[in-house]
């Protein structure tokens, strides 16, 4: 039986978010390997893009930012966390959680309550 395989594009900024993404919520490791790997080959120059997305006119005459450049870091969002939560995304929200957790910012309680919905969340898949 011939498997179908289907070839997307994405930028490293978005390639290293679903690296993140299935490091914490998924089981599945041959994914995960063979991202970090095609990580790896981009960062040594292996590989070359595939295609280059010329910016829009809005975006060359200023007028709107890349989403891109303009996605804020963990630190970041957890710095605006800190000060004024109520506009955060559930994606954001998760990505303050993660970095609280990995960096030691939660009290024994909520690192066990994060950690044990990790665990539920993984074994869904």
């Amino acid at each position: 039986m011939t498997e179908q395989k289907f070839r997307p594009y994405f930028t490293t900024a978005e390639l290293t978010e679903i690296i993140r993404c299935v490091k914490t919520s998924s089981t599945n490791q041959s994914l995960l390997a063979y991202l970090e790997a095609f990580a790896v080959k981009i960062d040594r120059g292996l590989l070359q893009s595939q295609i280059s997305v010329q910016p829009s006119i809005e975006q060359r005459l200023g007028l709107v930012q890349s989403i891109i450049s303009t996605a804020p870091t963990p630190i970041e969002l957890y710095q605006r966390w800190k000060t004024n939560p109520i506009n955060l995304t559930p994606p954001q929200l998760a990505i303050i959680h993660q970095y609280r957790w990995e960096n030691g910012f939660m009290d024994d309680e909520e690192s066990a309550r994060f950690e044990a919905s990790i665990f539920s969340s993984g074994t869904n898949m």
